[in-house]
């Protein structure tokens, strides 16, 4: 009998061994922490890459996991899930293909090392994740504010932190003057530069307004290249847009021999123009985020060339992910105007 349980014994010892290496259900999915659980891995871990990209981690208790990327350049996020497993202070996701991704936890961080399969659209090898709090809190301070108005925004700041929709550094108002010559007199110029397309104002200080609009065309480094609509088949060269600095180089160049004035009205503006972004863009159905410092500021823009402001001040606490709502109701005061005239954003 003492023989019995002197075996017994060095078999009890022998598996606690093993079940080291192991969760606390035995299942062979090694936690390798000294407190028999992962608490300090299980739950909701946020990174960025690339600027705007934003990866969101959930690890669940169940050995299960579920990734999602947001990318800058896609509408869309990317999701991926599969079962996870740990050694000592490393993780090992699979997705239900067998990818593997290694999470290497370091203080409160957990570092990414992907594999490639999940990088195909340009994502780095390696990304930082910071735990969420129980309140889904990423640690930073955030603002996020979105634009559900009809209005096309301008120059958005809170707290001297500036938003807008960066879609391409091309793409917005841009607005400048002219000097007299032969052709015209003083003026002032307006270019719109959206996605794939342009349109221009010229104002000479008469009050005499010329238009023209087109579509952009091939860009080679700085330069893209403008066109204007020819017959149904047919598309002319019009001149080039390029950046100097915080200047945008507007060249109307040229025009073929056999294309009529109607195709081409700015016979008479083919010159050099420097322009001024007239402010960052802020689209409707857009919305960006930045992290900010706590604190309280109005939030102010822009409609046009008129500047405005909300009527409430936003609050923005020590590591608070605040949201804020521009829509047509939204009320907004004239900074110009003494009385603080009370308006609706949709108003405008």
């Amino acid at each position: 009998m003492k023989k019995l349980f002197a075996v017994l014994a060095i078999f009890a010892l022998a598996l606690a061994g093993c079940w080291d290496d192991e969760d606390s259900t035995g299942n062979g999915n090694g936690n390798g922490n000294n407190s028999g659980n992962n608490d300090d891995v299980i739950g909701t871990w946020t990174g960025k890459y690339n600027t705007a990209g934003v990866v969101t981690l959930s690890i669940a208790g169940d050995y299960n996991w579920v990734m999602t990327f947001k990318d800058i350049a896609s509408s869309s996020p990317s999701s991926f899930d599969g079962d996870w497993s740990r050694s000592g202070n490393s993780l090992t996701l699979k997705d239900y293909a067998g990818r593997k991704i290694i999470a290497t936890i370091t203080s409160n961080k957990l570092t990414l090392t992907i594999d490639s399969y999940f990088t195909n659209i340009n994502r780095p090898g390696s990304i930082e994740l910071t735990k969420s709090g129980s309140t889904g809190e990423t640690g930073e301070t955030t603002l996020k504010i979105k634009n559900e108005s009809s209005k096309t925004i301008l120059d958005v700041l809170w707290n001297n932190v500036a938003f807008g929709d960066k879609s391409s550094e091309l793409t917005g108002t841009w607005t400048g003057t002219y000097n007299e010559n032969t052709n015209h007199i003083a003026g002032l110029i307006e270019l719109e530069i959206g996605v794939g397309s342009w349109s221009t104002l010229f104002k000479d200080s008469n009050g005499t307004i010329e238009t023209a609009s087109g579509k952009l065309g091939t860009k080679t480094g700085n330069i893209q290249y403008i066109i204007v609509p020819g017959s149904s088949y047919t598309d002319y060269y019009c001149g080039n847009a390029s950046l100097s600095g915080n200047k945008l180089i507007l060249n109307i160049t040229t025009q073929a021999a056999y294309t009529s004035s109607y195709y081409f009205p700015l016979t008479k503006r083919r010159e050099t123009y420097e322009l001024t972004k007239a402010g960052d863009p802020f689209k409707p159905g857009t919305n960006a985020t930045k992290n900010v410092e706590a604190g309280t500021s109005y939030i102010f823009f822009k409609i046009g060339t008129t500047a405005y402001r909300t009527q409430t001040a936003i609050i923005v606490e020590n590591k608070e992910n605040k949201e804020f709502t521009f829509n047509d109701y939204t009320i907004v005061v004239d900074i110009t105007d003494s009385t603080n005239t009370a308006k609706t954003l949709g108003s405008l």
